[in-house]
């Protein structure tokens, strides 16, 4: 016997935090500050990704992106500590200028970000926005040196793909 599995969709006003392949494969940044390899976490990626989505979002609306380093570690699901530590090495290695103010933080990305894949891993095709290769030696031979430029807006998906609701055997 069959049994229909749904998957609850979200309110529509819910946004969803896209994650290319490439960035998710990403061991290591390259630091622009330095040209040396950093590490480069999932906590690294999601708060990434999350300002990155947001910074995109605001300044696509013709705003500045402002936010709590409290806000964003509640909105990721972690630690006010890590965000912090994430904030101050983007910043440090020159992906990020912060102007701080009493209430929160005016975060501006100043240069695509640069992560490291072990060159034998496939990236999935992606929007000709998301990664691109850059053309740059890197000390370790087996690694290809990409870079994210992010999406242009917040996207809203309008409704759940057709194989959240096909038929799950028993």
């Amino acid at each position: 016997m069959a049994t229909n599995a749904t998957l609850q969709h979200p309110a529509p006003t819910e946004t969803f935090l896209k994650l290319p392949h490439s960035i998710l494969r990403a061991k290591q940044a390259v630091s622009l500050a330095t040209g040396e390899l950093l590490p480069f976490s999932a906590n690294d990626k999601i708060i990434f990704l999350y300002m990155k989505g947001r910074h995109d979002y605001f300044t696509g609306q013709g705003s500045q992106y402002f936010d709590s380093q409290q806000a964003i570690a509640d909105a990721c699901g972690l630690s006010v500590a890590t965000v912090k530590r994430t904030i101050g090495t983007l910043r440090d290695h020159g992906y990020l200028a912060v102007k701080g103010s009493v209430q929160s933080n005016r975060y501006t990305f100043i240069a695509d970000l640069k992560i490291v894949s072990t060159e034998g891993a496939a990236v999935l095709p992606q929007a000709a926005n998301d990664v691109r290769i850059v053309e740059e030696e890197v000390d370790e031979p087996d690694f290809q040196v990409l870079e994210y430029r992010g999406g242009q807006v917040d996207p809203v998906i309008d409704g759940p793909p057709a194989w959240c609701t096909e038929d799950v055997p028993d």
